[in-house]
């Protein structure tokens, strides 16, 4: 494999982050909160410890949530995944704020 990722489940695996992001085999990080905790903000500073450490990150949003993310977050390395289906023109808003994100607010 040239790439992996590693699935980081629960605030009590959390303790295991700064160990995992020292193993350069690890290229991403799958944080999953768990249920009632999956507010991506509440977990704003785990993001962006994996983004400092140069890992690649999944952050599971909602469509409408996603140009706060952009003004929070910068783009390099995130992997979206939007929790909900959309509409075809939520979509293309969807693709157009992707494409400006880290271009036009400095994230």
């Amino acid at each position: 494999m040239d790439r992996s990722i590693y699935h980081l489940d629960g605030p009590g695996a959390l303790r295991h982050l700064d160990r995992l992001l020292d193993i350069p085999s690890i290229h991403a990080i799958q944080w999953v909160p768990g249920a009632g905790r999956e507010y991506w903000g509440q977990w704003l500073e785990i993001y962006k410890k994996v983004q400092e450490k140069g890992r690649a990150f999944t952050i599971n949003i909602r469509a409408r949530e996603l140009e706060e993310v952009a003004q929070a977050i910068r783009p390099e390395g995130a992997w979206l995944i939007i929790d909900e289906l959309v509409t075809e023109d939520e979509a293309d808003h969807l693709l157009r704020t992707v494409s400006r994100w880290g271009v036009t607010n400095g994230a």
